[in-house]
């Protein structure tokens, strides 16, 4: 919400690139296309799509910080790291 984006399961949800949801898993791509400019989000780039509600922008950013500065907070790194791992040492669990 800070940054403008729209919800987590939106179609381009990623905080650092314009990352389409169908293609996160996608590892026929190099990893410079991952990587490169052309997908990686900016503040500029933020502003420009928020007026044509692109790539999962819904507002303006409320702050003027660059991407590169924002850090993830724990509880999303350990559900996003922790709870795969989790899923796959106990399979019956769940």
């Amino acid at each position: 919400m800070v940054c403008g984006l729209s919800q987590a399961n939106a179609d381009h949800a990623c905080l650092w690139c314009i990352v389409h949801k169908n293609e996160r898993h996608d590892m026929s791509y190099p990893e410079a296309h991952w990587n490169g400019s052309k997908m990686a989000r900016t503040i500029e780039k933020m502003k420009k799509k928020t007026k044509g509600k692109t790539f999962g922008m819904k507002a303006l950013p409320i702050f003027d910080i660059e991407i590169d500065r924002c850090v993830p907070d724990e509880l999303h790194l350990l559900l996003r790291i922790g709870m795969p791992s989790f899923v796959n040492s106990h399979p019956k669990i769940m």
